[in-house]
């Protein structure tokens, strides 16, 4: 885990942000799984033998996270981006992440298409949730959206 004193809270935020409201059998249309919605590719990387397992899907979800955030030089905004939306969405984007988390809820076409954020409901609230998260981390301790793991289960 980087040396950072709010890089725990960043990946308790990241797992608040993503769609799996803390159910380790959470499995999505693209198929991330787990609380940390983790991909396949990431499972095997990180040794999730079985990403439906807490335990394991939450130490690859933190581990990915935590490579992104090394490859974005402790960059809070762009390793999120990154976490939903994928590395190659932000750098396609060059670090706009909003860009990129649009484009990984709407697609690379839809951003083409609207030359930046689609005017779909649901990629705009998922851009407001991003961005309230981050702004609440880069401002302060995060405790607006950060609450301890076990209080949830």
């Amino acid at each position: 885990m980087p040396d950072n004193p709010n890089f725990a809270k960043f990946a308790r935020a990241i797992a608040e942000t993503e769609d799996a409201s803390f159910n380790p059998n959470a499995h999505s249309k693209k198929g991330a799984m787990g609380i940390m919605q983790i991909e396949p590719d990431v499972a095997k990387e990180f040794g999730a033998a079985d990403p439906y397992n807490p335990y394991q899907n939450i130490n690859a979800g933190v581990g990915y996270l935590a490579q992104l955030f090394k490859k974005y030089n402790g960059n809070y905004t762009l390793a999120a981006a990154a976490y939903n939306a994928g590395p190659g969405a932000v750098d396609e984007y060059h670090g706009n992440y909003q860009l990129a988390a649009a484009a990984y809820n709407a697609g690379t076409g839809n951003v083409a298409k609207y030359h930046g954020i689609p005017p779909f409901h649901q990629t705009e609230n998922y851009v407001k949730k991003v961005d309230a998260l981050m702004a609440d981390l880069e401002n302060g301790d995060g405790s607006n959206v950060i609450n301890d793991y076990y209080n949830y289960s």
